[in-house]
């Protein structure tokens, strides 16, 4: 019998920009059969006109065809201050879980995506991260380690490297405060100096509501 999962999370961001990027750590966990309807919002506030009030939107439909390959469809919509919303981005994302749970010191996985970008004059994208998790009693740590390349017309020309990373306290199931962290470094072959790269550093709030 399918399992059917349904995971709504919400993002605010702070003083961003109103650049794509993706505020999301991912897991290394693949469940066979499981299906996933996700949304992941994002609203901007910034005190420049021209960036304040982003909005970005990302729906999905994802399923777990085997217990270590998990494919998911996404759709983008995104909305800058003083115009209305557009379709922006269709993604193809796998995940694979490439250890059992506990079977090493960390559990890993590969996340291995496709952007096609829909305006006129914007590059595709293709994203490849290594997903780490590990356990330390009541805390959950993950790590994503990878690099984003454009492809077609006005791409760049090489790789950016990135980190995505997380933790969390394990309160109850309803409540788990943690922190996260995302870093761009820039090209892999010139990665300049720290005030060329971007950093964001924030407080989180996970949970689960209902069973399942």
């Amino acid at each position: 019998m399918k399992k059917l999962s349904v995971i709504i999370a919400s993002t605010s961001a702070l003083f961003l920009g109103s650049n794509a990027y993706a505020l999301n750590v991912y897991a290394p966990y693949v469940e066979k059969g499981i299906m996933e309807i996700e949304s992941k919002n994002r609203f901007d506030f910034d005190d420049r006109s021209s960036e304040n009030n982003f909005r970005q939107h990302k729906f999905g439909i994802g399923y777990g065809l085997t217990s270590n390959w998990g494919l998911e469809i996404v759709g983008e919509l995104e909305k800058e201050n003083g115009h209305g919303y557009k379709y922006t981005a269709t993604e193809i994302e796998n995940i694979f879980q490439l250890t059992e749970v506990g079977q090493y010191w960390a559990d890993v996985g590969l996340q291995a995506s496709y952007e096609f970008k829909h305006p006129d004059g914007d590059a595709d994208k293709v994203e490849a991260f290594l997903l780490i998790a590990k356990n330390f009693s009541k805390i959950t740590t993950m790590a994503n380690i990878g690099f984003e390349q454009e492809v077609g017309s006005n791409s760049n020309s090489n790789p950016e490297g990135e980190i995505k990373w997380m933790a969390k306290y394990n309160y109850t199931s309803m409540f788990n405060p943690g922190v996260e962290y995302y870093g761009e470094f820039g090209e892999i072959t010139n990665t300049g100096d720290y005030d060329s790269q971007k950093h964001r550093l924030g407080p989180v709030i996970y949970g689960k509501l209902g069973h399942g």
